[in-house]
């Protein structure tokens, strides 16, 4: 069985996000969001395949935990995006750090997002003999 798929013991349903686990459908365009502030979380999570088990004994899945519980390092530690940039090459011995933690969704988004906003750049080439730059 996947690793995402696994009930997690050592959690319970109430580790669940509704608020995390409402804005996911209503990101994602599906029907289910239209549905989701009427349901309990529980309920919820059971529709959206992150928890199950028997009704008087629910589990959250391992995936759910990692996209809709504010700290999923409390359940599997290490769980973080670490940026790391090595300003004078990979031989330096300087290096500047940036950490994102959070839901899975939320800390990819921000780490990406810091990434594009901090190393990536566009080089503009103009050629004299023709009208067309080069984008790099």
């Amino acid at each position: 069985m996947p690793f995402d798929d696994r009930f997690n013991q050592f959690a319970r349903v109430d580790d669940l996000s509704k608020p995390l686990m409402q804005g996911f459908p209503e990101e994602a365009g599906s029907a289910l969001a239209a549905n989701a502030p009427g349901l309990s979380a529980e309920a919820l999570a059971r529709q959206m395949n992150v928890a199950g088990g028997p009704i008087e004994s629910p589990w959250p899945k391992n995936g759910g935990l990692l996209f809709f519980n504010e700290t999923p390092e409390r359940f599997f530690p290490g769980v973080q995006i670490d940026v790391v940039w090595f300003p004078e090459g990979a031989v330096g011995d300087r290096f500047d750090e940036k950490i994102f933690k959070g839901p899975l969704a939320r800390m990819t988004r921000e780490a990406l997002g810091y990434i594009q906003r901090n190393f990536l750049r566009e080089t503009v080439i103009k050629h004299p003999d023709r009208a067309e730059a080069t984008r790099i």
